[in-house]
């Protein structure tokens, strides 16, 4: 049994396996959304670079494995020469130890173990045979696992661009508006671009250059306790209620921060001013809403992979936004009375502004 492998044929087979897995991420990225991935305009350039973004290090194993395997089928099929080398090492290996000044013939000393070797052995076809077939079910198997693990890796890139789609949307400050809504950026292909709300409750798609990108207001932050923050804040939407706007922010943590995205509802506080600060005049703090419609968005988000939250106040009619302000808890009862500030401030005055969210 004789095996080449040829550039070609392995270059092929790599890009074939990067192809088929930027089309699945690709895939999973707007199966959701129900378009037609295809209408983007995607080449086979950027499903395969889209696979070598996410597949490179698969690439490698396989690659080392598939090395591996033709090494060992290398040393199977030459393992007379490769016993008679180690032997002729082996031998002036024991020389040098003796410190012996003996010259070997290398081509004298194969011939002969050639035939010590051919000598000892009696040829059994049968023995032959088995050799033979029990290193062909072994590459048979070998190739059998490679070929079922990549197509793993294949259907699991659906899920990987379905999560990365999420934490593009949901961690995204760049949009654009269409019908009062803001969409923002899952993925773009040569022809059109794909957008949804930060529920993804909508979609929508557009060429590329057709619609204006605007960028959400970033919030500024202040902190007596830190004197550098590891997160941002931007001002996602402001919805008009009664004697009032509910003012939705999204917090963007650094990616190496460590901070609790729990405790949130009760580390921010909003601090207003009315938009012509006068000496009589104090700025007001604000405590987080428990809304139902910002804790669903908050569900979608995973705890492991997204460093995104987001968070509403009530800001009273003629205030504007001034500042947040960060601080830890000092106690869990501290904790509580906030959780239970956030209910209270839910009064009959606005609750039923709340519904049209």
């Amino acid at each position: 049994m004789k095996i080449s492998f040829s550039a070609t044929f392995l270059t092929s087979l790599a890009l074939g396996f990067l192809f088929v897995t930027g089309r699945s991420i690709i895939d999973g990225a707007v199966l959701n959304s129900g378009f037609n991935y295809q209408l983007l305009g995607f080449e086979f350039s950027d499903y395969a670079f889209y696979g070598f973004m996410y597949c490179y290090h698969y690439l490698l194993i396989i690659n080392l494995l598939i090395s591996l395997t033709y090494l060992l089928y290398q040393c199977f099929l030459h393992r007379l020469e490769l016993k008679i080398r180690i032997s002729y090492l082996y031998h002036k290996l024991k020389i040098w130890q003796k410190d012996e000044d003996k010259l070997i013939d290398k081509e004298s000393f194969y011939n002969k173990k050639r035939i010590e070797y051919n000598s000892s052995e009696k040829f059994n076809l049968l023995d032959e045979l088995l050799k033979q077939a029990s290193f062909s079910y072994f590459f048979f198997i070998v190739t059998s696992l490679l070929i079922y693990w990549a197509l793993l890796i294949w259907v699991s890139k659906s899920n990987d661009g379905q999560k990365d789609a999420l934490s593009d949307v949901l961690g995204g400050v760049t949009y654009i508006e269409n019908s009062g809504q803001k969409y923002f950026l899952i993925l773009c292909g040569k022809e059109r671009c794909l957008y949804a709300t930060k529920d993804f409750e909508h979609y929508y798609n557009s060429k590329k250059d057709e619609m204006n990108t605007n960028v959400l207001e970033k919030v500024n932050i202040v902190s007596a306790n830190y004197k550098n923050v590891n997160f941002k804040a931007y001002i996602l939407n402001k919805i008009q209620a009664v004697d009032g706007n509910i003012v939705t922010l999204q917090i963007n943590l650094d990616p190496k921060t460590n901070i609790d995205r729990k405790n949130f509802d009760c580390n921010l506080n909003l601090i207003s001013t009315p938009p012509k600060i006068m000496n009589n005049i104090k700025e007001e703090t604000h405590h987080a809403l428990s809304l139902q419609e910002t804790r669903s968005i908050n569900n979608l988000i995973d705890e492991n992979d997204s460093k995104t939250y987001f968070i509403s106040y009530f800001l009273p009619q003629g205030q504007e936004i001034k500042n947040l302000y960060y601080d830890n808890l000092p106690s869990n009862s501290l904790k509580i009375e906030c959780l239970n500030n956030q209910m209270i401030s839910l009064n009959n005055r606005f609750n039923s502004a709340l519904k049209t969210l």
